[in-house]
């Protein structure tokens, strides 16, 4: 008799034990399951076993075996995880060889994207399939189940109801559509048949024969709790089951229902306690065809549900698959997940890919308005401590995927080490290292500008930071650095001559030789040997010498093979920065003194070469006497392979950065009472710090406080997760957690670390670990709130269990919670709405049918690429100037209309779709600049007035109080100019016109509002562009030095060194063209005006990193001053403007800088020109107002691009 196990007991799974036990000859049923169901259990042929999913635990079950069935479905991760264990445990059986994956629904292999949630779950384990050849699998793809098309009551299976259109309990039927479609409904009559009404008819029936035809379906829709387009008539429904449940318990209450049902509920009960406790509830009696159970035994088994009317509550949210709260929890762990894996295999990862896992498991999650925010991802990383790091170090695949075995040697080599020790005296064991020093160091990181693009640092000589000498220090097991030291210095000719000994420094602790790459060859390394380590060691000494792999040592065969009682243990390769003990310690700190020397020389200004000769080795021999001295002692025996503690180790790194002042670093966590959703950061850190030390006993010197804040007790839950226990559902609830950063430090009087170490640190550990009591402190916040907070010790680390707190606070902080707008994608998936069907009348629709019925639309559209009209501008406006704000709004200020120019500014919100006006300018303005400054204000710059005077009075609007002042003044007018906010936050103008064409350049500083001239362009410059680049500095190209003088020069503008440097000029000469900044920072130039008064189709790119200009194609049509924008797929949209003969354009045309090809896009539904091009946060790009030389425009439109 065969054996047969199915895996999840489910609705299915019913009717597949049913038709096992119908065959002719049953076989043995093992029913796989984390609990025992009771249906089941009475089920013949079947025998039950306890499993948790895991590889082991399915591999024990399955030894008798013969087919595995899987009946197992989910939508999200766990589907993947369950059936890959699955596969490998039928791989590790030796009978179990046939697997049956849960598929039912569609075939992705003929309808890849239907449904779509099945491609990153189902595809994926048909792929794992495929790629094996240890196991035979089959799959079934049946579509949908016939049991909807039948009573709830005589079928196991549940309603899916909205997902499944017909509704035989309610005779309703769902039929796709808006809700809008001017169709009627009415109530069944006498009247004849209409020609409409079969119409519909038809319509209906073709709707049912397609779906019980279809082998596969789509459904997208959109559910979230606080979406307003619900099902009233539904939710009524629901509602009305437990109303006179309701009515019949004394001690329900209306009015203690929390206000908001989402929060109040994912604060109380999990997902998988109320999944539980509705299947408990809803569990059917097949004799009876009942539920088996009262609600009074429900409550028993959930005591934390306080009503029976909670289980409809959860129906709906189980229906949903979850709180949006839960949703962002799962997308949380699934990208954290997949940044783990990408870092143990030492792979980069960076913000876009983060974002990219988020998006594809929110898609998994139904969360179709979920955008991965810049809010969002900085949320992420500050929860998980994820910073950007520079990678220091870089290996191959292949040696990750051999991390396990270099561990395991470098393992086996400490404890080979080990072993050998007791044979040794301390003083006998050494440990000699090559270690190559840079001829000129300089400092990797230095205080800066925040902001700035390059960070820049000097050096005498830049070849002197590539080309380096070597030292060999060598330690002994006793703590000791052993003199003297061996120096290779770096000469051409490989040898010292004898002018040049004569002239070398004398230092008794430094043996000098020399090469010529700098490195030690074999016969230096004898020379070592011969001059160094016996020297110091003596005659017939017995000795171990631990060294690694380099060539100066594995080249020379029988290099210690000579001397008596030498012992000469190799590391193992790849294992050197993990187990040598010059490595762990001294090597690093070896050029730590070097570096701070030479960065005192340059920053002094001292006149010292510190890459000649004698001061290498007056350099090397100060390093080597400091490193010797006793109070590193401690430093290097630790650094051998003594079994000590890591703590003190710890102390003791410490104690050498700070110069010999001992400290340790420490984080103190207390729970608090405090209900605040945002991250508080504590002003009053000396305050603070006067508390502890108060508290605890400490002298106030020796405390310091680098930073402190309260958080959400979100970093709480997640130790919560990572603990091997099960949580408690109790104990999951929002708090807030005081974290203090602080340093404890012993002074300068101390002479030995240990006794250091146990008079101070230790003591005072102790004190705050055996701290039972509540600790007060008087906390100053950044806004300005003072408390008096009383709090419990919770946590010495990361590792101390949590306590809870019983403390309370007298003052309250009151904080609002900051809701998270993720920004629209495209496509848009149009969410379920519901429309009631009523009898009505209409002028031109008079129908009947025989159909009264609820329905529910759902329908997934996705918004067609191309221009849309959008609501239009409050004033026609041209020669206007835009800027996309932080809030993802747009500003439009200035400009002319048919009879003057404009001093009103206004605002589009793309989410309203609204313009809102924002004050006037003091001057009216156009051909003018707008900036948005970093402190949030806007600048505009110049421009002309409405009688045609050039202006140099400047602007700023604060966005908060909606009002326009002016600020300084330019030293010259300008219109025509350009306008760049530099990497620290000045604004550069340059060029432009006033009486004449001007070359001058002027800077304005946003913390003072003042303008100052900077350096001038190489030449007179008017209608150019300019561009920020990368690297922070300005290219400016094209334009006009006077009226018949078109430019094709560039120059580029440094803001360091305030000067400008002409680079290689364009191509072709131009005025007024359009000029954007590419992914890759390259530099598109399009369009213009040539000599000729011809505008160009023409384009060109600049690259920084070369300064050459190269042609690509041309545009399909001729452009003069064109508009355009870098799309977010990378892509750059080139709108209207004027052509060759004159002639106003609506067309729109779109590069492709990968293919370098253009293609002409859906025309705008105006020619424009003088009109302006922004690119919104959703990807959209809108245009706003312009010309056609005989119009102005209001008109607004956006384009969606698909492309």
């Amino acid at each position: 008799m065969s054996t047969i196990a199915v895996a999840g007991l489910g609705d299915v799974a019913k009717y597949v034990v049913e038709e096992l036990n119908a065959l002719r000859s049953p076989p043995k049923i093992v029913l796989l399951s984390r609990e025992i169901r009771s249906w089941f259990d009475q089920q013949p042929n079947t025998i039950f076993r306890i499993t948790d999913y895991s590889v082991e635990s399915l591999t024990k079950h399955l030894t008798d075996v013969d087919v595995l069935i899987s009946l197992i479905h989910s939508n999200d991760r766990f589907y993947n995880d369950v059936h890959e264990a699955m596969i490998k445990a039928c791989q590790n059986s030796s009978r179990c060889k046939r697997f049956i994956p849960s598929e039912c629904g569609g075939d992705i292999e003929k309808f890849p994207q239907h449904p779509e949630f099945y491609v990153p779950t189902h595809g994926a384990i048909r792929k794992l399939l495929e790629e094996q050849n240890e196991i035979e699998y089959t799959l079934f793809n049946q579509g949908w189940f016939m049991d909807y098309f039948i009573p709830a009551d005589r079928s196991y299976m549940k309603r899916i109801l909205p997902i499944w259109p017909l509704d035989l309990e309610n005779e309703t039927l769902r039929i796709p559509g808006t809700g809008n479609e001017p169709i009627t409904f009415t109530a069944t009559s006498a009247s004849t048949v209409t020609h409409r009404e079969c119409e519909v008819a038809d319509l209906l029936c073709s709707v049912l024969e397609s779906i019980t035809s279809s082998h596969s379906h789509t459904f997208e829709v959109e559910t979230t709790l606080d979406h307003e387009l619900v099902d009233n008539e539904l939710i009524d429904d629901v509602e009305c089951e437990d109303t006179a449940e309701e009515a019949s318990d004394p001690n329900w209450n209306d009015e203690n229902e929390d206000e908001n049902e989402e929060k109040a509920l994912c604060k109380r009960f999990s997902l998988d306690y109320m999944t539980k406790a509705v299947e408990f509830y809803d569990e059917i009696n097949p004799q009876t065809g009942k539920r088996k159970r009262r609600w009074e035994t429900v409550k028993h088994k959930f005591r934390r549900i306080p009503h029976q009317i909670y289980l409809s509550r959860f129906r709906r949210y189980l229906e949903k698959h979850g709180t949006k709260k839960q949703k962002l929890d799962k997308i949380d762990d699934y990208v954290f997940d997949m940044f783990e894996r990408a870092r143990q295999k030492a792979l980069p990862v960076h913000d876009l890919d983060l974002r990219r896992w988020a998006l594809k498991q929110a898609m998994d999650e139904s969360l179709h308005n979920f955008a991965a925010s810049k809010h969002w991802l900085c949320t992420f990383k500050h929860k998980h401590n994820i910073v950007s790091r520079k990678i220091t170090k870089i290996v191959t695949k292949h040696h990750v995927e051999d991390e396990g075995t270099i561990r395991t040697s470098a393992d086996q080599f400490v404890a080979d080490v080990r072993r050998r020790l007791p044979q040794y005296q301390e003083h006998a064991v050494l440990n000699t290292d090559q270690s190559g020093i840079q001829l000129e160091f300089h400092s990797t990181r230095t205080l800066s500008h925040q902001g700035e693009k390059v960070t820049t640092g000097s050096v005498r000589s830049v070849n002197a930071t590539t080309h380096s000498y070597t030292a060999q220090p060598t330690i002994t097991l006793d703590g000791y650095l052993l003199s003297p030291l061996y120096l290779c210095l770096k000469e051409p000719t490989g040898r010292l001559s004898d002018n040049i000994r004569l002239r070398l420094f004398k230092a008794s602790n430094v043996v000098i030789t020399c090469s010529s790459s700098g490195k030690l060859t074999t016969s230096l390394v004898e020379y070592w040997r011969d001059h160094v380590l016996l020297p110091s060691l003596g005659k017939h000494q017995k000795f171990l010498l631990i060294s690694d792999c380099w060539p100066g040592q594995t080249d020379g065969k029988g290099l210690y093979d000579h001397i008596p009682g030498c012992t000469r243990l190799e590391i193992p390769k790849k294992t050197t920065d993990q187990i040598q003990p010059l490595d762990v310690f001294f090597n690093r700190q070896m050029k730590v003194i070097p570096r701070r020397l030479y960065d005192r020389v340059l920053l002094d200004e001292l006149d010292i070469n510190m890459s000649e000769r004698n001061n290498i080795i007056c350099l090397m021999s100060l390093t080597h006497n400091q490193l010797s001295a006793k109070v590193f002692f401690w430093a290097l025996y630790l650094c051998f392979y003594h079994e000590m503690n890591r703590l003190v180790l710890l102390l003791l790194v410490l104690l050498m950065k700070q110069f010999f002042v001992g400290s340790i670093m420490m984080t103190l966590n207390y729970d608090t009472n405090i209900s605040s959703n945002n991250s508080l950061e504590i002003t009053n850190l000396p305050g603070l710090a006067d508390q502890i030390a108060k508290t605890y006993s400490i002298s106030r010197n020796m405390v310091r406080i680098f930073s402190a804040r309260f958080i959400q007790s979100l970093i709480l839950k997640r130790r919560k997760r990572q603990s091997t226990s099960i949580t408690n559902d109790t104990n999951i609830q929002m708090k807030t957690v005081l974290i203090i950063e602080v340093e404890l430090i012993y002074p300068h009087s101390c002479n030995h670390v240990k006794i250091c170490h146990d008079r101070y640190i230790t003591g005072i550990l102790n004190t705050i670990q055996r701290t039972s009591s509540s600790v007060a402190f008087t906390i100053s916040l950044s806004n300005n709130i003072t408390l008096n907070l009383v709090v419990t010790f919770q946590s010495f680390d990361r590792t101390t269990s949590t306590t809870t707190a019983t403390s309370t606070i007298p003052t309250t902080i009151t904080s609002t919670t900051t809701a998270i707008t993720p920004t629209s994608t495209i496509p848009t998936t149009i969410t379920s709405t519901t429309t009631t069907i009523t009898t009505t009348t209409t002028s031109t629709t008079m129908t009947t049918t025989t159909i009264t019925s609820t329905t529910t639309t759902t329908t997934t559209t996705t918004i067609i690429p191309g221009w849309a009209l959008a609501t239009g501008l409050r004033v026609q406006r041209a020669a206007h100037a835009d800027l996309l704000l932080t809030d993802g709004k747009v500003l439009v200020s200035g400009g002319f209309h048919a009879t003057d120019t404009l001093r009103s500014t206004e605002i589009y919100d793309p989410v309203n779709k609204t313009w809102k006006d924002t004050g006037i300018t003091a001057e009216k303005r156009r051909y003018h600049t707008i900036v948005l400054l970093n402190n949030g204000n806007i600048l505009t710059v110049g421009g002309l007035n409405s009688v045609g005077s050039y202006l140099a009075s400047t602007e700023l609007l604060n966005l908060i109080s909606n009002s326009w002042s002016l600020t300084g003044t330019m030293a010259l007018s300008r219109a025509f100019h350009t306008t760049t906010k530099l990497a620290d936050g000045n604004v550069l103008v340059a060029g432009g016109r006033y009486s004449s064409f001007t070359n001058t350049a002027e800077l304005y500083n946003s913390t003072t509002g003042t303008w100052t001239f900077t350096g001038n362009m190489t030449g007179l410059r008017i209608g150019h562009i300019a561009v920020l680049l990368t690297n922070g500095k300005v290219l400016i190209a094209g334009g006009l030095s006077s009226a018949t003088t078109f430019l094709n020069t560039a120059e580029l503008y440094d803001p360091i060194t305030g000067t400008w440097t002409a680079t290689a000029t364009m191509n072709n000469a131009r005025n007024q063209p359009s000029a954007h900044l590419l992914m890759d920072g390259k530099v598109l130039v399009v369009g213009g005006q040539n000599s000729l008064a011809a505008a160009l189709k023409t384009a060109e790119i600049y690259d920084p990193t070369t300064g050459i200009w190269t042609m690509v194609s041309n545009m399909t049509m001729a452009r003069y001053i064109p508009r355009g924008s870098v799309l977010k797929n990378g892509k750059v949209l080139i709108t209207g403007a004027t052509n060759e003969n004159g002639t106003f354009l609506n067309t729109a045309e779109l590069y492709d800088p990968i293919t370098n090809t253009w293609t002409m896009k859906q025309s705008m539904s105006v020619a424009r020109n003088l009109h302006t091009s922004t690119v919104l946060e959703d990807g959209r790009v809108i245009v706003t107002g312009g010309g056609d030389g005989v119009n102005i425009f209001s008109s607004v439109e956006i384009y969606t691009y698909g492309d």
